[in-house]
């Protein structure tokens, strides 16, 4: 068969892997859903920043985020606290910031569910049940998160949402792909299209908002990014002309979707994080394009990456 599916022990967590033959290979790690790696066979080149081993994950997943799941809130809320019918305070993952700082989901084990694997695809689908037991956040509810490799290379991942509280419950669902490790970012292109960035105070909380579209037209990275961008384009495309790559991120169009993504890159300037987020930063407090989720619905956002060779 073109697919294969299999399943290893990564330390505590499991490693499930997603096979095109001779295309692409994703793997992903029950661990907070960790997009961990997605390598470019022709070319065999690794696309994402992964990691290496168990003990490198147990120690950095709380610093550096790669690949995880950002839920039920992506970004920072400020001072740890918002309000939503009462005044909630959240767990800080950093106890030192004014502020909290993307969920709890991201070190969660989830349940490896349903896998499917045909002419078309290979699929596994991810569950985790929340109870409502964190500190200043009561709501439980269920996630579903599936990741499909199709026949075209693409590697989608979607999520569905359900809220299991009576009453509704304020979301925000943010992805933290890292792109590349390569000797500098500054020989990669990127292109996406923005109607504005968010300008952020130094604890990179939102203060406003300003018309920008630098890099509409390709060009070559030469920023340092800690930004998210309410976006006009679903596409945004990293190109790699060194290794003849194009990698193509591609918000898919729903209600709701991910209308922004926060770009970020690392000190040492050797990769690139693109991620898809459907809210502003802080919209637990700022209410911007916050999900409000009612009793039993269940909402579904998706992305996907796609890479060629040029």
């Amino acid at each position: 068969m073109l697919f294969q599916i299999s399943k290893v022990p990564f330390g505590n967590y499991t490693s499930v892997s997603l096979e095109l033959k001779d295309v692409c290979q994703a793997t992903i790690l029950n661990v907070g859903c960790t997009l961990n790696r997605f390598r470019w066979i022709p070319k065999n080149i690794e696309l994402i920043n992964g990691y290496s081993t168990p003990v490198t994950l147990d120690n950095e997943i709380n610093k550096n985020f790669k690949g995880v799941m950002l839920a039920p809130y992506a970004n920072r809320v400020n001072h740890a606290q918002y309000f939503h019918n009462k005044l909630h305070t959240l767990n800080k993952v950093w106890p030192d910031e004014d502020f909290a700082i993307h969920g709890f989901v991201y070190n969660k084990l989830f349940e490896i569910g349903e896998s499917n694997l045909t002419d078309e695809y290979v699929s596994q689908t991810f569950i985790y049940s929340y109870q409502g037991d964190e500190s200043g956040y009561p709501y439980p509810f269920n996630l579903s998160v599936t990741y499909c490799l199709h026949i075209d290379g693409r590697l989608t991942c979607k999520t569905a949402i359900t809220n299991m509280y009576n009453e509704t419950i304020p979301f925000i669902l943010g992805w933290h792909p890292l792109f590349f490790n390569v000797d500098a970012i500054n020989r990669l292109k990127l292109n996406f299209d923005s109607v504005y960035k968010i300008e952020l105070d130094d604890n990179l909380l939102p203060i406003g908002s300003s018309s920008y579209n630098k890099y509409k037209q390709a060009k070559f990275i030469e920023d340092d990014f800690d930004y998210c961008f309410l976006l006009n384009s679903n596409v945004i495309t990293i190109t790699d002309e060194y290794n003849g790559i194009e990698l193509n991120i591609i918000l898919e169009n729903g209600s709701p979707s991910f209308k922004y993504i926060q770009i970020y890159t690392p000190p040492n300037k050797k990769s690139i994080a693109i991620e898809p987020m459907t809210s502003w930063p802080d919209a637990f407090n700022n209410k911007n394009d916050l999900l409000i989720i009612e009793p039993q619905q269940t909402v579904a956002l998706a992305y996907s990456i796609n890479c060629k060779t040029l």
